[in-house]
């Protein structure tokens, strides 16, 4: 037991007991920043323009000698604007909150700057799920706010449809094989045709489509003649991760995502869906860090958090704790990306 000051007994400071401390925190998911593969720069602007050039290949018809040749096409090239936005939030420590209140879990008496820090730390948790929020939603091709809202859609923005929802309920043998070998096909197809060295098909599922997939009868038989375990869970969770189809395509990492409605709604992939991407594919997805707002900030490379405490020097009554980031997310290629669903 730890000994503790009786703060409730005005300044007569006896001493009394007190259990563990218990500090009450939530889970913070993390999957869709460990494994997309994000191209991450700064730069010294408030807006990031995407230049993109179509190196179009023709197939040449064939022409008699003395007539005019097939004229080579010029490339189109596209500029794009994208305007970051502000992950801002602040806190207002008062000389009141800290004039005889105790530590949390000591017996010492607060101070300000052990404020400051616990004030810091629960800004970095709070940035730490944002961002991990609009990463998620990056992997989908949009960009979305806290309260749902798009920031940007890419399918949009890039001037692509959407590809449409794949059913992958079938339990009979096979459907699970062809949906696997399709959509890899259908994936590759939609960056050119050209598999980069090192790619691979990754897809992020809710819970029942993990398992279904690891429950059916082509998954079991891809892993009968091998004394490899079919998947493993991940670290300090109970939630795992898997290959699917292995064969010449090196088949799909499929992992089952631990989400966090109770932080925000977006922060989960539906029980039934799942949603997949290539990872290792520079440039798909980006995550571009412009200047701050400060006048010591302006024309200085982003970073990708600004803190900064600003007391009050006119009567030195409370001090402010500001955390702000200015990120752009942005997807590329959004065409290259699949959504599947035990219910389309």
């Amino acid at each position: 037991m730890t000994e503790i000051l009786n703060i409730f007994d005005d300044d007569a400071f006896s001493m009394m007991s007190m259990s563990l401390p218990l500090e009450k925190t939530q889970y913070i998911p993390t999957m869709a920043t460990t494994v997309g593969t994000f191209t991450r720069l700064s730069v010294p602007t408030e807006n990031v323009a995407q230049e993109e050039m179509d190196h179009a290949t023709q197939v040449i018809q064939t022409s008699l000698r003395g007539e005019p040749r097939t004229i080579l096409g010029r490339e189109k090239r596209d500029l794009r604007d994208f305007k970051s936005v502000r992950i801002g939030q602040t806190d207002s420590i008062r000389a009141a909150e800290v004039a005889k209140v105790r530590q949390f879990a000591t017996n010492q008496l607060e101070s300000v700057q052990n404020l400051v820090a616990r004030s810091v730390r629960k800004m970095n948790r709070n940035m730490l799920a944002t961002k991990e929020m609009h990463r998620l939603g990056l992997l989908q091709g949009i960009w979305l706010d806290a309260d749902g809202s798009v920031i940007y859609d890419y399918f949009s923005e890039f001037g692509v449809a959407q590809p449409a929802e794949i059913d992958w309920s079938g339990t009979a043998e096979n459907t699970l094989t062809t949906n696997v070998r399709n959509l890899t096909r259908s994936m590759v197809a939609s960056l050119g045709g050209i598999a980069a060295p090192g790619m691979e098909i990754v897809g992020l599922a809710g819970d029942a489509f993990y398992d279904h997939v690891t429950t059916h009868v082509d998954y079991k038989d891809q892993y009968k003649a091998t004394n490899e375990a079919p998947s493993k869970l991940l670290d300090g969770s109970v939630y795992g991760e898997t290959i699917v189809g292995r064969g010449a395509s090196g088949g799909i990492r499929l992992i089952n995502y631990q989400g966090n409605t109770g932080l925000n709604a977006n922060l989960a992939i539906t029980s039934d869906e799942c949603k997949f991407f290539l990872r290792g594919v520079e440039g798909l997805f980006q995550e571009i860090y412009t200047t701050g707002e400060s006048m010591s900030d302006v024309n200085n490379l982003g970073l990708p958090v600004y803190a900064k405490t600003i007391p009050d020097r006119d009567r030195d009554e409370y001090v402010d704790v500001d955390m702000d980031s200015y990120p752009v997310f942005i997807c590329s290629r959004p065409e290259t990306l699949r959504r599947a669903s035990l219910t389309p």
